[in-house]
């Protein structure tokens, strides 16, 4: 949504939800949620480690500017 606008974010998930709807009509499989745990998890993990990152990177800006 931060790129594209609102509109364009909801036609894009729309799509998305689209896609694996019809894979899982056409391959004829049920909804796995052990699936979206892990990307769930492997997101906020991503988002911990980027946030350490922007952390450290303050830190040395306030280590040289003291």
């Amino acid at each position: 949504q931060a790129k594209s606008g609102y509109m364009q974010a909801i036609v894009a998930t729309a799509n998305k939800l689209g896609r694996i709807l019809y894979v899982m009509v056409k391959s004829k499989t049920e909804f796995d949620e052990d699936c979206i745990k892990t990307n769930e998890e492997e997101i906020l993990r991503r988002k911990l480690l980027k946030t350490q990152q922007t952390l450290e990177k303050l830190q040395n800006q306030l280590k040289k500017s003291a």
